[in-house]
This record gives structure tokens, C-alpha cells and sequence, in this order.
């Protein structure tokens, strides 16, 4: 989600030159201790404010918004209510017992089978326990929980899209590799390149491979980079009725104890 937002870019290029006279030492120095202070930032804003910001899907079929929380895990359920005054209504409508303690990020509706898809992790600083699961909609009964890490593995299952087929592919932004996982839940193959890493060095890769769309034509799209302030990191973007809505794992405006969705606005460049 921020891998470009310490250091990368031409600033990087700057600093690598830098290294190679002889100067390196001091400069990475620096650009370290700014990105654990920047992360520590963002952790401090995320504690006042309270945001359970993760990922956000709109459910057309349901007419709902569909939020995981970055700070647990669950699924929430927001829709507008009409009568009176109009505001959105909470609900929590997935708390599955046997993920306690972990926390809820990427997800996704497949709609045509009705079931929706949902990536568990551990909390960091933990990089061990990664999986998958797929609930029906309607009942939210779990039809599966596929564990994705391997004995020893570092990982950091992020987002989730799901093919024509059925088959669901899980980006791991700790290690840069995509995770394959038929219908039924069966890990199938793991999808590694050289590509999925941006740069030499641990801080240009601090988080990796992130989003993940799969496009009608056949293939997937999967986002590697995030450019932008730290303590407002918009974590995914969905479509409802034509409007861009974006999902913030960290939000702004003290206070605020649930999500922060907030309407995208484009201008021309």
C-alpha cells in the first residue's frame, strides 16, 4: 500500500548514487529512521481516530456497502437509510470464531455463485498466518478456510479477486507472489516474477504486491505501489451507482469510530 511513499521514486535514485560515492551510510540512515517515524505517525493517528477501515465492496445485488476492518476480524455491513434523515446504518455481519485475533483485509463478491471471498492475516508486526475464505451471502455459512502460508513463511495475505471460473488469486504483499485457489478451495499455484519487486532493497518493497481486479478479458491487474500521505492511506476504491467511492484503512478527522469512506472527485489534468 505505501511502498513508494519513503523513499522511492527519484528520491531513491538519488539516494543509490549517493551510496556509490561514499556517502550512502548517512543518507540511509536518514531515510530509515523518517520511514519508521512516519509509520509510528500513522499508527498514532490510526489509535486516535479508531478507524476500522479495511476494504470496501458494493454489493449491488444487496444494495449495501461490504467493509472488512483492518483492526480485527469482521465484515460490516453499511446502508443508507432513507427514512427521515438520510445516514448510513453499522452492522457487523461476519465474525468467524475460528479467525479470532487476526485481521480482515481484502474482499470480494462472486456474485454469479453468491458467495463472498475474504482474506485473513495476521497482525503486524506478525508476517505468519495468511488465508482465504469464501461465506454464502445469504446466510453467511463458511463453505471454506484454505490456509495460504507454509511452515516458516513470511506473508502478508492482502486482497483477493475471483475469475470467471471461480477461482480465487490472493496477492501476498510481504513476499510479492499471488496465491491460486480453485472453488472448492484448493491452493492450486503460486504466481511468482522477478517484476513483482520494485526495487533492490528492503524499504522500496516495505509492502508489495496489493490490489487485485480481475479484468473480463482474462487477466488479473495488481497494484505494487502507493504514492501519498501516510496517515491517509486509501485502501480500495468501488463503484456505486456510477460514483467512485474510496475506503480508507486510515482516515482523518478525530474521532471518527467506524469507517471512512469519503466520494471520489476527478479533475481534468
Amino acid at each position: 500500500m505505501c511502498g513508494d511513499c519513503c523513499g522511492a521514486g527519484a528520491g531513491g535514485a538519488a539516494e543509490a548514487r549517493a551510496a556509490g560515492a561514499g556517502g550512502g551510510r548517512k543518507r540511509g540512515c536518514m531515510g530509515t529512521a523518517l520511514a519508521l517515524v512516519a509509520l509510528a505517525a500513522a499508527a498514532a493517528v490510526a489509535v486516535l481516530e479508531g478507524t476500522a477501515g479495511g476494504v470496501s465492496y458494493w454489493d449491488a445485488d444487496g444494495q449495501r456497502l461490504l467493509v472488512s476492518n483492518f483492526f480485527g476480524a469482521g465484515v460490516s455491513e453499511l446502508r443508507t437509510k432513507t427514512k427521515g434523515k438520510e445516514k448510513e446504518e453499522e452492522r457487523v455481519v461476519l465474525a468467524d470464531p475460528d479467525v479470532a485475533g487476526r485481521v480482515t483485509l481484502g474482499l470480494t463478491v462472486d456474485a454469479p455463485r453468491g458467495r463472498l471471498l475474504i482474506v485473513y492475516a495476521d497482525r503486524i508486526p506478525r508476517f505468519g498466518y495468511s488465508a482465504v475464505a469464501v461465506y454464502e451471502l445469504t446466510s453467511w455459512r463458511r463453505l471454506f478456510l484454505t490456509r495460504l502460508d507454509g511452515p516458516g513463511d513470511s506473508t502478508l495475505a492482502d486482497d483477493v479477486a475471483v475469475d470467471d471460473e471461480g477461482n480465487a488469486y490472493v496477492t501476498d504483499a510481504k513476499g510479492n507472489k499471488i496465491w491460486k485457489v480453485s472453488p472448492e478451495g484448493e491452493p492450486l499455484s503460486v504466481i511468482k516474477n522477478a517484476t513483482f519487486s520494485q526495487r533492490p532493497g528492503w524499504i522500496n518493497n516495505l509492502v508489495g504486491l496489493n490490489g487485485i481486479v480481475y479484468h473480463p478479458s482474462g487477466y488479473l491487474l495488481v497494484i505494487g505501489r502507493y504514492v501519498g500521505p501516510a496517515h491517509r492511506i486509501g485502501s480500495s476504491a468501488t463503484v456505486k451507482d456510477g460514483d467512485v467511492y474510496i475506503n480508507h484503512i486510515i482516515g482523518f478527522g478525530l474521532g471518527k469510530k467506524t469507517h471512512v469512506i469519503s466520494k471520489a472527485a476527478f479533475a481534468p489534468l
